[in-house]
């Protein structure tokens, strides 16, 4: 990643007073204790005060004074100015004899029991934020980690670009870390095999990796054969793949890493990025294979007995029109039995006409059918 990945307005936000301060933030920070007032230069101009006040309780609420007082919104100007009793206009001629602004500071940092950023607690404070970066926390995450660590520790805060140098810096180590981590399962074998998964394969025309990432979107047993293959080919790559060293959410950004980028782009990262994204990428692939496997099996199974029950109620539906046929045909043959009109030797022949003219239209149409 670049050094330095803020930008312009998030560098102007992260330098100055923030837009808005809940009220309970305005109290507890900048409101002058009678501790704070004993600091307060006594025999100099109101404007010194007020910016000895204003940058006290700046270096308590930021952990730094931003270069420009001026700029600090009208709330916080109003409340520092009603305790001293000083217009906040008098402020634009706070620091106009050198070395006010300076020497204001160092006493502030005795006051507040503040210390500079040595390379001691810089050093320090880079372990411990590599140790951040291996939960694999966004940069501007891991950034305002490293603040309130700094705030916390009553280390002044640095400049913004020296902290974006630490945030890379802690990025790096921590991919290094990982690589390290994994290196015992890395054999040239699976290293080999990892790289395969970036090169076009001729019997699929794409990359392992595209085929892989291609979900299916049918619930057909071909669908679900193509699926069970693609569990076959990750299994064969992954056995006895063990990634618990890394935290599920880094496990998930590498994953999705390998989901957006190409193959060529992955091909082209250095070995200690590559093969951890890959690694991921196939045990998330893995676990969503098997999901994919099962719920298409579900939902082939669902809609398979689903038409079965369609088949069988028309099925139904045909017995049943036959069985009430058949004993309307019955009542018909019931009523030439016993109908007094037709002689006994004529019964044979007044039943056949009967049925005849009963079927004979329903085979034509049958036929027709």
């Amino acid at each position: 990643m670049p050094i330095e990945f803020l930008t312009d307005e998030q560098r102007a936000r992260l330098s100055g007073f923030p837009a808005d301060i809940a009220p309970r933030d305005l109290y507890s920070y900048f409101r002058l204790t009678p501790a704070d007032r004993r600091c307060l230069p006594r025999t100099t101009a109101s404007h010194n005060r007020f910016g000895f006040a204003l940058q006290l309780g700046a270096l308590r609420f930021l952990g730094f004074c931003p270069e420009d007082l001026c700029a600090a919104p009208t709330p916080f100007l109003t409340y520092v100015g009603e305790q001293l009793d000083v217009n906040p206009a008098v402020l634009a001629r706070y620091g106009s004899r050198p070395g006010t602004r300076a020497a204001h500071l160092r006493q502030i940092l005795r006051h507040l029991g503040f210390r500079r950023a040595t390379p001691t607690i810089l050093q320090e404070m880079g372990s411990w934020l590599a140790e951040r970066a291996l939960e694999h926390r966004g940069p501007a995450l891991l950034l305002e980690l490293l603040c309130d660590r700094l705030l916390a520790a009553k280390a002044v805060r640095p400049g913004l670009t020296l902290l974006e140098r630490m945030v890379s810096s802690a990025r790096n180590e921590a991919r290094r870390e990982i690589h390290r981590r994994l290196s015992p399962w890395l054999t040239a074998e699976r290293r080999a095999a990892l790289d395969e998964l970036v090169q076009v394969d001729p019997s699929l025309g794409r990359t392992p990796l595209v085929w892989l990432r291609h979900d299916s979107t049918r619930n057909t047993p071909r669908s679900i054969s193509e699926t069970l293959e693609k569990l076959r080919f990750i299994e064969q790559r992954t056995v006895d793949l063990d990634l618990s060293v890394l935290t599920p959410n880094h496990l998930k950004v590498l994953a999705q890493t390998a989901k957006k980028s190409s193959s060529q782009a992955i091909a082209a990262m250095p070995a200690e990025r590559r093969y951890p994204v890959l690694l991921a990428f196939m045990q998330r692939a893995k676990e969503e294979t098997i999901d994919d496997a099962i719920d298409m099996f579900v939902r082939c199974l669902t809609d398979n007995y689903a038409r079965a029950g369609r088949e069988l109620n028309e099925l139904r539906l045909k017995v049943a029109g036959a069985t009430e046929e058949k004993v309307r045909m019955f009542h018909e043959l019931v009523g030439l039995v016993v109908d007094r009109d037709i002689p006994d030797e004529e019964l044979r022949t007044a039943s056949f006409d009967r049925m005849t003219e009963e079927i004979g239209p329903r085979v034509a149409v049958e036929r027709k059918r």
